[in-house]
Parts: structure tokens; C-alpha cells; sequence
């Protein structure tokens, strides 16, 4: 509110999500980002980008079929992706979208068809 009682900005908020902070980023701007710490009634200005996806551990698990854990945060979306040629143009969709509800996503590729396998984690909006 201003100074006079007029209002300057409101958020109406729908389902959140439990111990997830959200706020403006840059402070003030019109972008709602998820929060690495909270900061009621303070400054968003300690907002830090997310943190990007990395695949902490491959595991052949027998048979035709490779583990990777991924490093998330909770309720955030990633795409694991990959590509059986590094000198191709696209990386392929290994299933759908997946929403992290912790620290790591464990996910399994059975569609194994060569000798080699390169994959990539995607941070998704």
C-alpha cells in the first residue's frame, strides 16, 4: 500500500505447496519464482536462480536397463532426455514430465537399444 492507503499490488494466492517459499524476482517485478529461503515482510533480493538438475548416479540394474538419480528440489518439473549419438540434432523425451517431490528422482530407462547412451536433465518452467 502507499503511503495515502492506495493500493499498489496484490497477489492472490491458489494450492501451495507445503514448506516452498514463493516471491518476486528481481523484489518487485511482475516474476513469481520459488524461494530458497523464505523472507516474510523482507526483501526477495537474496533470490538465487534454481538450481539446476544433475544426474549424481548411474546404475545398470540388469537385463536392459540403466538408473539415473537425478539431484531436484520439490515441486519443480524435469525432463530427462537423451541421445544414443552426440553428433545428433535432437535429444528424445525419456517418458514424460516429472514433479520432484524431494531432493532426487529416480528414473528408469528401459528402452535401451545400443552401446552407448548419453543423458541430459532438463530444469523445466
Amino acid at each position: 500500500f502507499a503511503a495515502d492507503g492506495t493500493q499498489i499490488d496484490a497477489v492472490t494466492f491458489t494450492n501451495q505447496l507445503d514448506n516452498i517459499s514463493m516471491g518476486r524476482s528481481p523484489d518487485g517485478s511482475a516474476n513469481i519464482v520459488l524461494l530458497p529461503t523464505s523472507s516474510p515482510r523482507g526483501s526477495n533480493g537474496g533470490v538465487q536462480p534454481p538450481q539446476m538438475p544433475q544426474i549424481t548416479r548411474v546404475t545398470f540394474t540388469g537385463g536392459d536397463v540403466v538408473q539415473l538419480t537425478v539431484s531436484t528440489v520439490a515441486g519443480r518439473s524435469y525432463q530427462v532426455e537423451f541421445k544414443d549419438d552426440l553428433s545428433a540434432s535432437i535429444w528424445v523425451p525419456l517418458g514424460g514430465q516429472r514433479l520432484a517431490n524431494g531432493p532426487s528422482l529416480i528414473v528408469a530407462d528401459t528402452t535401451l537399444s545400443g552401446p552407448q547412451r548419453f543423458y541430459r536433465v532438463v530444469l523445466l518452467p
